[in-house]
């Protein structure tokens, strides 16, 4: 085997011969999937700068090509499915640059069980682009399969430039369910770019399932849905538990019945809880009945909602607050969903609603307890209706006024605009007792 050096020198000699070699190099190396380096050798005298290559194995998987891994050990492909088996790093990219029905599924159970704990995939797109519309029927209620997967494990998705995915009905076009998913990166994730009927969440649950343990640390995510559900979240019927947003851009909006930008699914069970904003850039639209940013409608809880930096700016659909209630009875036909605990304590935030709710605090008929407002630049503004633009919403239920408690502004820029007979900071028409406490304020 030559050394590294004898190899240069050998190079050296040819690129002195032949002046054409960069050129014919520079195809076989695009032919072969080779990458570029560089090297200074000296030897025996002689200088030169000469470039190295090293390979990169680019394995083909259906419509996928595969860098990193091993087949079979860390990834299989089978009936249209390329599945990651282990953490061990992969680039996923296309074959031929063409969008495809052949999709991804993380299962990491095998090696999960093997080291005691949950393995996370470590995966990169590299622009992938995924359609699997055809594998399910909206109006026949057929539900389909996702683009990506996570049956098992966790998933580390880096982005890099644009992967495009589209789901089929009753699914998300990244999804999670409970399992952890982490997304970062450079690049950009456009999702449902067609918009769609699906009644599931663009990234988290799929129809009837909760969509919990997200985090995005980076990228941009551009997120349609469209039914009852979310951008980032439940499927309809389904919560939105843990999701954390650290860094990126973020742009959820949600089209049709139910459902919140960021949060819960339409119905019931369609919790917003532990939902925190840390940094990045973050547009959230809810659609009729949901919140931009916690429960997603029918008497849903919004509860733990926490903004410590970036840009926010969340959209509440008619009758969905901004940023925390939904419109809708709970299970006992007599009362909105309670919201407790929104804190905004950094960045820029603003926050609206079209019609009966606050714009940070309940949905129509809805009340709320504890709202704190710290360090913080908040617009907070109703278009119609009578909630407060910073409390609870308007309306009362089955005859009990709404009511907003515990709200406490300290060293912040707010500026509160309400509509029609709600307060600017406190309560709706029809509110029972406030609790409300400001201190240096600035406005």
């Amino acid at each position: 085997m030559l050394s590294v050096v004898t190899t240069a020198l050998l190079l050296a000699c040819a690129l002195a011969v032949s002046s054409d070699w960069d050129t014919a190099w520079a195809g076989e190396r695009s032919a072969n999937g080779f990458d570029a380096g560089s090297a200074d050798v000296s030897a025996a005298g002689i200088s030169a700068d000469v470039d190295l290559y090293e390979v990169r194995a680019a394995a083909s998987a259906g419509a996928f090509l595969v860098e990193g891994g091993t087949e079979t050990t860390d990834w299989s492909y089978s009936n249209n499915v390329l599945t990651v088996l282990t953490g061990t790093p992969l680039t996923i990219s296309m074959s031929s640059g063409s969008t495809s029905s052949d999709r991804v599924v993380i299962d990491t159970s095998t090696a999960s069980a093997a080291a005691g704990n949950t393995v996370a995939a470590k995966v990169t797109f590299d622009s992938v682009s995924i359609d699997t519309r055809n594998t399910g029927d909206a109006l026949a209620q057929t539900v389909g399969k996702p683009p990506v997967h996570v049956l098992s494990g966790a998933l580390d998705l880096k982005l890099a430039g644009e992967t495009a995915l589209v789901p089929a009905y009753g699914c998300a076009c990244v999804q999670n369910g409970e399992n952890a998913l982490t997304i970062s990166g450079s690049g950009k994730l456009v999702g449902n770019q067609d918009g769609i009927p699906t009644s599931a969440a663009c990234i988290g649950g799929g129809i009837g399932e909760s969509g919990s343990n997200i985090t995005i640390d980076g990228g941009t995510l551009v997120l349609k849905t469209v039914g009852s559900d979310k951008g980032i979240g439940g499927g309809a019927g389904g919560a939105g538990t843990n999701i954390t947003i650290n860094d990126g851009s973020v742009d959820a909006r949600v089209s049709s019945y139910g459902g919140a930008g960021i949060g819960g699914g339409w119905g019931q069970d369609g919790h917003g809880r532990d939902i925190t904003i840390n940094g990045g850039t973050v547009v959230a639209n809810g659609s009729y009945g949901g919140a931009g940013i916690g429960a997603g409608g029918s008497g849903a809880v919004a509860e733990n909602i926490s903004i410590t930096g970036g840009t926010v700016t969340a959209k509440g659909g008619s009758y969905g607050a901004g940023i925390g209630g939904a419109f809708g009875w709970d299970a006992s036909g007599k009362s909105a969903g309670s919201v407790k605990n929104i804190s905004i304590t950094g960045g820029s935030v603003t926050a609206s609603t079209v019609y009966g709710c606050a714009a940070i605090g309940a949905a129509l008929y809805g009340s709320v307890d504890g709202i704190t407002i710290k360090d913080a630049n908040v617009t907070a503004t109703v278009e119609n209706g009578d909630g407060a633009a910073i409390g609870s919403g308007g309306g009362n239920s089955w005859g009990a006024s709404t009511s907003a408690s515990n709200i406490i502004i300290e060293n912040a820029e707010v500026t509160a605009k309400a509509h029609g007979g709600g307060a600017g900071i406190g309560g709706g028409v029809r509110l029972a007792m406030a609790a409300v406490r400001c201190r240096a304020l600035r406005s």
